[in-house]
């Protein structure tokens, strides 16, 4: 199913969603690029973001594997590893859609605090 199929059956609904366009089956948004984001909650659609297709290069990136992925995220949450922007963006859409602020911005603002934002979670 297509995400305008799918963001046109979740209107109709009444649903709540937060779709990614080109994330190819994939939960999370490209550390690299960040994709297209819409909002749906109670039926109401909101573009969040726009496809960012020119992203600057993230050095630190871990490697492919699990142990190295694990790594790198205890880093983040030590503030140790800035969050590359693109997945800072899906997660401030994450908390504003979860109720943690009622303004998007509140939640973009949190994100950007070290990078991370520990208040956040």
């Amino acid at each position: 199913m297509s995400l305008a199929t799918t963001q046109v059956v979740l209107e109709a609904l009444g649903g709540h969603a937060l779709m990614l366009q080109d994330c190819e089956g994939e939960a999370f948004a490209d550390p690299q690029q960040r994709p297209d984001m819409v909002l749906v909650q109670d039926g109401q659609s909101q573009r969040v973001y726009e496809a960012q297709a020119h992203s600057p290069s993230h050095g630190n990136l871990p490697e492919l594997d699990a142990r190295a992925t694990g790594t790198w995220i205890g880093n983040v949450m030590r503030d140790h590893t800035v969050l590359p922007l693109p997945v800072r963006n899906q997660l401030a859409v994450c908390l504003y859609a979860a109720g943690h602020t009622e303004d998007l911005n509140q939640t973009r603002a949190i994100t950007a605090i070290n990078g991370f934002g520990r208040a956040a979670a």
